[in-house]
């Protein structure tokens, strides 16, 4: 994050995601935020103080980057904390040197009834699916308890905790007792504490499916730097340690694994080809012999065939002659 201030106003970057403002505004002035690469003017007014300020800095970033919430809480400082808007269900789709690898984005639903024992006033309840809202402080100690993904989550309220108390005690047993789980306040009476599947738990099932897939010449690693905690890197193999020797052969033997099952899907598919190929070859042969037999004569039959008449014909030229000699005969002898 990058502030441009103006006189009198300080903002301070205490973290990726918490800016901290102290001071009031001196004259009327736009005040340039850089998020994401994206620049955001504020329009300050004089003797806006920290928590205007800040208010103004909420409303600007949320309405130029959809999908990123802002919280103000305090006053002198006053705090901004940026997060995200909670999308529970969903998927994520990355293509790896042309291998698709897909993971589902499941974020575990609240039950129906939140149990709160900490006063007879209930300050709690079920907004959504993956949100709590706060709107009474507790009256009493005791515990706020629920069932999250199938594990219980406990949380202690003291007698005289404040809603933004109890907010944040649920914001950290949730993320406490529920592995995978990122959760944020927002609000400012009621408070609302919203969760979603955190981006270490499903980089870490993008990195089971990656190694599932056994995409060739990839893997992924834990890692602290951008662009967040897990990174793809390229198989460098060593053999310094023992540990380092059996990861590089098991990916070595991954490796050759995915070469063996393209070999095997590139055979099955020849295999294929050739019997089209060779299926092919036997319909033109069949059809030209029988297109042979339709336009060329067999001269073999025809011979044979004209052979007969011409005997048949003879014979008949001769019985005929017989005959005519027959009566020639009876003729002479009547004489």
């Amino acid at each position: 994050v990058e502030l441009n201030t103006t006189a009198g106003l300080t903002a301070t970057r205490t973290s990726n995601s918490v800016i901290s403002f102290a001071g009031s505004v001196t004259g009327n002035s736009t005040v340039n935020i850089t998020l994401s690469g994206k620049v955001i003017p504020v329009v300050l007014a004089a003797s806006d103080d920290a928590a205007q300020s800040a208010g103004k800095f909420k409303t600007a970033i949320e309405a130029a980057l959809p999908g990123v919430t802002a919280t103000v809480a305090g006053t002198a400082p006053a705090t901004l904390t940026l997060g995200r808007v909670a999308t529970a269900d969903g998927s994520l789709e990355v293509t790896i040197n042309a291998v698709k690898v897909a993971v589902a984005v499941e974020t575990p639903h609240l039950p129906a009834i939140i149990n709160n024992t900490s006063t007879t006033v209930t300050p709690i309840a079920r907004a959504s699916n993956t949100s709590i809202t706060v709107t009474t402080a507790a009256t009493a100690s005791g515990t706020v308890t629920f069932k999250l993904g199938g594990k219980d989550v406990s949380v202690a309220i003291g007698a005289s905790d404040t809603p933004a108390t109890i907010a944040a005690s649920i914001k950290t047993g949730i993320e406490a007792n529920s592995s995978g789980l990122t959760a944020t306040v927002s609000g400012l009476g009621p408070y609302t504490v919203s969760f979603v599947q955190s981006d270490a738990a499903i980089l870490g099932n993008l990195s089971d499916a990656i190694r599932a897939a056994k995409v060739p010449g990839v893997y992924m690693t834990e890692s602290t730097t951008t662009p967040g905690t897990y990174s793809i890197d390229k198989h460098v193999f060593g053999a310094t340690t023992a540990e380092a020797a059996l990861s590089a052969l098991t990916r070595i033997d991954n490796a050759i694994t995915a070469v063996n099952d393209q070999r095997s899907a590139l055979g099955a598919i020849s295999n294929r080809l050739s019997y089209t190929v060779n299926n092919l070859t036997n319909i033109v042969t069949n059809l030209d012999m029988s297109r042979g037999r339709i336009e060329d004569a067999d001269f073999a039959l025809e011979s044979a065939n004209m052979a007969r008449f011409q005997i048949l014909q003879q014979a008949s030229t001769a019985m005929l002659a017989q005959a005519n000699a027959a009566k020639q005969d009876v003729l002479s002898l009547i004489k």
